[in-house]
């Protein structure tokens, strides 16, 4: 499977199912599996991690309790995923026994389990062909960070969503201010200022009106007939 191939986990990992701060995003994609996804209610749970040790990567489990947890994974995703847990499920029938006995989802046509520098590596080959500036795998998450607090959700749902202990280090980390953001605030009083001030005129425009009936166009109090 080439890293367009990825691209299901790959999204995953860009909504949310990236390691916390100082482990690298291929180790945990790489201890992904098949076990952990729950297509049916659109659910992956995150466990373990495949870290690299002198050039070799092995089995290791998530380094707290924060980094072990279940997320919520979108229509979208769920629907490719299933796509591609289908084709590794073709392969697997295809090289009968000389598939290897694993239950990682990242690993090659053969499957053979795919060490997190190379699927860092795919991700860096899919960023340079589609065009864009160059994203670390790393940085992923940031950038779904970014995006979330700009839409306004609740901080403590995105922090438990990442693997964060702590919804002050995902504020810390994570909640950047991003130009523009204010843009709703700034419209919502832009209108009501505006509409105070319509408000006011009316309301003077009115005064003046009645003041014109009572005064005299020359602005004089009009004649009024005697009492008899």
């Amino acid at each position: 499977m080439g890293g367009g191939g990825l691209r299901p986990l790959f999204r995953a990992a860009a909504t949310g199912a990236g390691a916390d701060r100082g482990r690298d995003r291929g180790a945990e994609l790489a201890g992904v599996e098949r076990r952990g996804v729950d297509l049916e209610n659109g659910e992956l749970m995150i466990e373990d991690t495949r870290v690299v040790v002198a050039g070799r990567a092995q089995a290791s489990d998530g380094k707290s309790e924060a980094s072990q947890r279940e997320i919520s994974l979108d229509a979208f995703t769920v629907r490719h995923l299933k796509r591609f847990i289908d084709q590794m499920n073709q392969e697997r029938k295809d090289f009968g026994r000389s598939y290897p006995d694993h239950d990682y989802l990242m690993a090659g046509p053969e499957g053979r389990p795919l060490h997190p520098d190379t699927i860092t590596a795919r991700f860096n080959r899919m960023v340079d062909r589609a065009g864009v500036p160059r994203i670390r795998l790393h940085d992923v998450r940031h950038t779904y960070a970014t995006l979330v607090q700009d839409a306004g959700n609740n901080i403590k749902t995105l922090s438990e969503r990442i693997g964060h202990a702590d919804v002050t280090v995902t504020g810390k980390i994570y909640a950047h201010r991003s130009r523009g953001t204010d843009r709703v605030m700034a419209d919502a009083m832009g209108a009501m200022i505006e509409r105070l001030a319509a408000d006011n005129e009316a309301s003077e425009t009115a005064v003046e009106a009645r003041l014109g009936n009572d005064l005299g166009n020359d602005g004089t109090e009009p004649d009024r007939d005697p009492p008899e």
